[in-house]
């Protein structure tokens, strides 16, 4: 993610693609769900790659647990602007 602020990177997560079918569509909704209520940009980015990475591991859409369990996972380093 980069913004006028932001430089980010998340890190990859193991695991095993399913379905990728919205799962960028679900990335976005974690961001925008997060910015909406009041969470910075790096909160925002880590919740938007738990919610598209739980999403392409899952036959469906991911459930809020499973996205929960990914956040666990989410490492995000900050390279600056």
């Amino acid at each position: 993610m980069i913004s006028d602020e932001l430089n980010l990177k998340a890190n990859s997560i193991e695991g095993n693609l399913i379905n990728s079918v919205g799962a960028g569509d679900s990335m976005v909704a974690g961001f925008i769900y997060c910015i909406k209520n009041g969470l910075s940009k790096k909160d925002a980015y880590k919740l938007a790659v738990a919610c598209g990475t739980a999403t392409a591991f899952s036959e469906d859409i991911a459930s809020k647990e499973y996205v929960y369990k990914i956040l666990e996972k989410v490492e995000v380093k900050d390279y600056g602007n």
